[in-house]
């Protein structure tokens, strides 16, 4: 069994000043394989971190309910960041003034789904722009498209805070797609397989609020490893002490130049992941 979580308040309670080590990861392409969404691969270095205590932090475009089970399958117990930096789910100390934003057991960073989708139509009805949105499509459209079982899709369906589409037009009327997007509020980015429309909040994002959450007496600021394959990560793998990028197809557009420390992995998925997390914790 592989056990991953967060006890920041025994931390706190030994009384003893030590840096939280913290592993925050992509999942698809990353500690998922791209294809099968397997991680058997990254089981040597999950049960590593297991040992040693160290958290496995989940920061994906997945929504709530896949998150939920993918920690429930993983027995992680660590925060988790859902909908590309959208919200954390997960967090102690729930009565800090920080929850003031609290959806139900959320921290919220993002503007929500349906003021999204109503931007969205509009765009498309105004400039008559060519593109599929997750709203569009039924859950075997979804799984159709990622190779989800059908169950899987529906749980991909159940978006809160943002809105994947693929693009269904030229790169000339993508470019217009994007400025009109950042007229109206909207970001996109670029994820294994879908753009994925948000507003208001980033991966990156998300890590400077948990690493600031997670700052406390005689713990200090965690030691942040990030891991990520695509682009759509690049912020978050800039907030990281260590970043690791894993190789893809999309992968060497990723500078990660925040990081004090980058490591490009030879192999892809959690195979990569793998032997990157073990060559960090045998050289720390």
């Amino acid at each position: 069994m592989i056990k991953v979580g967060l006890n920041l308040e025994l931390l706190i309670e030994t009384g003893e000043t030590r840096i939280l080590k913290l592993v925050i990861t992509d999942l698809d392409g990353s500690l998922l394989d791209h294809d099968s969404y397997d991680y058997s691969a990254a089981t040597v270095a999950l049960e590593a971190l297991s040992s040693r205590g160290i958290p496995v932090v989940f920061c994906s475009s997945k929504t709530r309910p896949e998150l939920l089970k993918l920690r429930e399958e993983m027995h992680n117990t660590a925060p988790y960041v859902l909908e590309n930096g959208a919200a954390i789910g997960g967090l102690l100390h729930q009565h800090d003034a920080i929850w003031r934003q609290q959806t139900d057991d959320m921290l919220v960073l993002g503007r929500p789904r349906d003021w999204i989708l109503g931007k969205l139509e509009k765009l498309r009805k105004r400039y008559a722009f060519q593109f599929s949105g997750f709203h569009d499509l039924s859950d075997a459209g979804v799984a159709t498209l990622t190779g989800l079982r059908i169950e899987q899709a529906r749980l991909a369906r159940q978006r809160e805070f943002s809105e994947p589409l693929l693009w269904q037009s030229d790169d000339k009327e993508y470019q217009n797609f994007l400025e009109c997007l950042k007229q109206e509020g909207l970001t996109a980015e670029q994820g294994g397989r879908f753009i994925n429309i948000a507003a208001g909040c980033s991966k990156g994002a998300a890590v400077r609020k948990l690493r600031s959450l997670l700052h406390a007496p005689n713990v200090g600021d965690p030691q942040i490893i990030a891991l990520g394959d695509s682009p759509n990560d690049a912020s978050m793998l800039n907030e990281a002490d260590i970043a690791v990028i894993i190789r893809s197809a999309r992968s060497k557009e990723i500078a990660a130049s925040g990081a004090h420390k980058v490591i490009r992995t030879e192999q892809p998925g959690p195979a990569g992941w793998n032997k990157a997390i073990l060559q960090i914790l045998n050289n720390t």
